[in-house]
């Protein structure tokens, strides 16, 4: 499987911690298969470990629910985008990503 058939498998699924939990998971994965874009795929699974952690235990609202996936759709989106491009626009998208989460709500 690859970034773009994950995305889009997110995309589809439920906004609950459950798709984080695949997402991280199939994210690792891909480190070991992708090594060129190791690096995007370890921030998206740790992106993917902070929403567990924080919401895992807790009743999160319909609103937090779809503004974290819509987060997480935008930075994947970016990072497969990135993928045509060379290093130079993998790393442009990762650091561009960095400062957005930077000047977030940090919802994950």
């Amino acid at each position: 499987m690859n970034l773009a058939e994950i995305v889009s498998q997110f995309e589809s699924g439920e906004a609950g911690t459950d798709a984080y939990v695949e997402l991280r998971a199939q994210c690792l994965s891909l480190i070991e298969q992708d090594s060129a874009n190791a690096a995007a795929y370890f921030l998206i699974a740790n992106f993917a470990r902070s929403y567990v952690i924080l919401y895992e235990e807790e009743a999160v609202t319909v609103d937090i629910a779809r503004k974290a996936k819509a987060t997480m759709l935008d930075y994947l989106q970016r990072i497969v985008a990135s993928q045509n491009g060379g290093a130079e626009a993998r790393l442009a998208a990762l650091n561009a990503i960095a400062v957005d989460y930077q000047r977030s709500e940090k919802i994950f």
